[in-house]
């Protein structure tokens, strides 16, 4: 609402820059900096959160579009069914279900892959701040950073904390995950999906993904937490 009454923005920009302020870089950012925050406490919580995060964001985007006709639900599904986040999260849950583990050379293999998510993660962002740059209306790539990074944390730490009354660990969790960048997948719905306010999504990402370590130690000193 307020990138079509402040900056004149289309209907299709507008969904772009809405999904831009509440998509959270989950997998490149978020996962790491929360498990090395709460390690295992923060486990089912955040997995919780990423399991059903992405397909929320998708399907408010998808509804937000369809009064225009202006997106493909069914390929909007089919990605989703096909993410490999998806498909992680049932693996783990028929493991669970049918108390299947990793022993031996799989568990170390599985170990090894997992040590190396933090540097992955970080040299896949680096490429993608290269990529994105500030192409969109500085103004209002800086009002999505702000909504993104300040205000949908603000909101679930009054939510989590003052409202439900939820577990540290888990309110923690999902501020945390709130506080995080935009996701890359905001590009991703704006050029495959809705094929428009691509400037605006790789902006977003950028602008808050380099804001982002100033937001992160505020709200981590917000919820008292110590790392290193």
């Amino acid at each position: 609402m307020l990138s079509r009454l402040l900056f004149r923005a289309g209907h299709e920009e507008s969904v772009v820059a809405g999904f831009a302020a509440g998509q959270s870089n989950t997998v490149f950012i978020g996962i790491p900096l929360i498990l090395s925050v709460y390690g295992n406490a923060g486990v089912v919580p955040l997995f919780l959160l990423v399991a059903i995060h992405l397909p929320i964001m998708m399907t408010a985007a998808a509804i937000a579009m369809e009064s225009r006709g202006g997106i493909d639900v069914a390929a909007l599904i089919k990605k989703l069914l096909l993410n490999p986040i998806v498909h992680g999260l049932a693996a783990g849950v028929l493991c669970h279900l049918f108390g299947w583990h990793l022993e031996g050379g799989l568990k170390t293999l599985a170990d090894e892959i997992s040590a190396a998510t933090i540097p992955c993660a970080l040299f896949a962002i680096g490429l993608a701040l290269r990529r994105c740059g500030i192409k969109a209306s500085f103004g209002l790539v800086t009002l999505i950073a702000i909504f993104k990074l300040l205000v949908h944390p603000g909101l679930v730490y009054l939510l989590a904390l003052h409202v439900f009354s939820m577990p540290p660990v888990w309110a923690g969790v999902a501020v945390l995950f709130a506080a995080m960048p935009s996701g890359i997948n905001a590009y991703l719905l704006a050029s495959q999906y809705i094929k428009a306010g691509h400037a605006i999504a790789s902006s977003a990402v950028a602008l808050s993904t380099a804001l982002a370590p100033l937001s992160i130690a505020l709200w981590l000193w917000t919820l008292q937490i110590k790392v290193g």
